[in-house]
């Protein structure tokens, strides 16, 4: 009954993805990250099963977390991976996927930096792929798939002093107003508040269910710096450098290798 606290220093290394799975069962989230952690290293295993309002699987709480090789996959709660309280978390080579209430959650002045990862088919009513309420930095990575009821099927910006930067990242098939409902947008990024950067990404094929105006790829203002392809900007600012961006092209993209 309950989850695994975990207060001090620890490295949990698996046996590989498949061989080794720490398993809620439903009972509960399944780790629990406390202050007095510091750090922690997680590799080489999934994460599933986890059930509690936040988050679902993995709660790092004013720590730091280094998830490597590693699943976090069919748990239900705010966030599977959620990191508050000035806590990071940095994700590597691993995929955080078929979560209820959402993928990722970072809450203010935590942060997060995600390092050639997937986090897909998601789903929440608002930021079912990523919520970020503090920093993000995803780089060689992919967000797909994701769907939220509300706005930013892919990710969402929740706070004014939020920080998104993408560096080589694709950012597609994302769905946004996944109800029909008209109170959503940005399908695949819902950046209304804080600020977001993007460098020699792709941000294309993502859909907003609305009825009304449609705010596919993005919604709100995104600064670019450079060698972006950003299939519609309809609702969306771009703004910076733009030198050697490609808007209204269809990026042509095979489908998903997961890792």
């Amino acid at each position: 009954v309950g989850d695994l606290d975990i207060s001090a220093e620890l490295s949990i290394v698996g046996a590989g993805r498949a061989a080794t799975v720490i398993d809620a069962n439903g009972v509960d989230r399944a780790l629990h990250i406390l202050s007095s952690a510091s750090s922690v290293e997680i590799s080489f295993l999934t994460v599933r099963g986890g059930s509690a309002i936040v988050p679902g699987a993995v709660y790092v709480f004013d720590a730091s977390l280094e998830l490597t090789n590693t699943r976090v996959r069919g748990n239900a709660g705010n966030g599977a991976v959620y990191v508050t309280q000035g806590g990071s978390v940095a994700v590597a080579n691993s995929r955080i996927f078929d979560n209820t209430g959402g993928g990722l959650f970072v809450g203010v002045n935590s942060e997060a930096l995600v390092l050639n990862s997937l986090i897909s088919g998601n789903t929440d009513d608002y930021g079912a792929g990523i919520s970020n309420s503090g920093h993000v930095t995803l780089v060689n990575s992919t967000v797909s798939g994701n769907s939220a009821v509300a706005s930013g099927g892919g990710l969402r910006n929740d706070d004014a002093l939020a920080t998104t930067t993408l560096i080589n990242a694709t950012i597609t098939n994302n769905t946004a107003d996944s109800d029909g409902n008209n109170l959503g947008d940005g399908g695949g990024l819902s950046l209304d508040q804080g600020t977001a950067t993007a460098w020699n990404s792709v941000i294309a094929g993502n859909v907003d269910g609305s009825s009304a105006t449609q705010h596919a790829d993005c919604s709100g203002e995104l600064v670019s710096e450079g060698y972006n392809l950003i299939q519609s900007t309809t609702g969306c600012t771009i703004s910076g450098d733009t030198t050697g961006n490609i808007t209204g092209v269809a990026p042509q993209l095979l489908s998903l290798i997961h890792i």
